[in-house]
């Protein structure tokens, strides 16, 4: 961190023509960092605190920042498609009761269907990395085992 004096590409400027008596502003300030800082500190934030006084800002590392990450996207996983009780799921919570105009309504069934779903999904193993974790490990337990089956490898 610290005073580097230089810019890094053009449109870091702002302002002036090319005569001396006009202002042109630079970002000087900035936070240098190997990528071994960057992995070891990797939720740590660089603010710029405002001017005061001095040409430069005054640069803050937030230690304990808390970055909330967005609400993630739903998708519909095609793979639900023939579990047996998955169309009762969306069927039950698109029946339940909303009031509203119409769009609320839909907007609202909507959201009902997919909080159900995620739900539902929490029941049942669809979570792909976990499969695959335990056949990794099922098959690892297989080839250092002293009594190798092939026919039970190829069943993982």
């Amino acid at each position: 961190m610290g005073d580097f004096n230089d810019i890094l590409e053009v449109e870091e400027k702002e302002g002036g023509i090319e005569r001396t008596e006009d202002l042109i502003r630079l970002r000087l300030d900035r936070v240098l960092a190997n990528a071994s800082w960057c992995f070891q500190f990797s939720k740590d934030v660089c603010y710029h605190l405002p001017m005061t006084g001095a040409d430069h800002c005054p640069l803050l590392i937030d230690t304990e920042a808390n970055i909330e990450k967005g609400r993630r996207r739903f998708v519909f996983d095609k793979r639900w498609v023939g579990k047996e009780d998955c169309e009762e799921v969306v069927r039950n919570a698109w029946a339940k009761d909303v009031q509203g105009s119409q769009w609320f309504k839909v907007s609202e069934k909507i959201k009902n269907v997919r909080m159900a779903l995620i739900q539902w999904c929490k029941g049942h193993n669809f979570n792909s990395l976990v499969k695959i974790e335990d056949i990794q490990s099922k098959l690892k337990i297989a080839y250092e085992g002293s009594s190798f089956y092939r026919e039970g490898v190829m069943l993982l």
